[in-house]
């Protein structure tokens, strides 16, 4: 079982005793409040994704007035492809989702910047 562990994070595959957790937690208000994450999280993820799962690709998305994780995706290296329009019914309205990837390519030169 892979994991991937920083200071503020564990991530490890789902198992099935986890389901009623993270029912319980996806119903809560802050759930859907704008929680920013510091880069290191997302640079350990995209390391994680390209470094150790050799993946092509990652996308990221947020919802459209999310600045602050709209900054963040720009600092990890990702560009932002377009607004999903309406994707998401949440708290009883329709949200649209801004969208940015990365590609293995595009973060081997950010990799090698830092």
């Amino acid at each position: 079982m892979a994991e991937l562990e920083t200071d503020r994070l564990l991530m490890r595959e789902v198992l099935a005793s986890d389901a009623d957790d993270f029912l319980r937690y996806r119903q809560q208000e802050d759930y859907w409040r704008h929680v920013p994450i510091e880069p290191p999280i997302g640079q350990a993820l995209l390391r994680l994704a390209f470094d150790s799962l050799s993946l092509h690709r990652v996308f990221a998305q947020c919802r459209v007035e999310n600045q602050a994780s709209r900054r963040i995706m720009a600092k990890l290296g990702m560009r932002e492809e377009g607004v999903l329009r309406e994707n998401v019914f949440a708290r009883g309205e329709w949200w649209s989702s801004a969208q940015s990837s990365i590609l293995s390519s595009e973060w081997d030169a950010v990799a090698k910047a830092k």
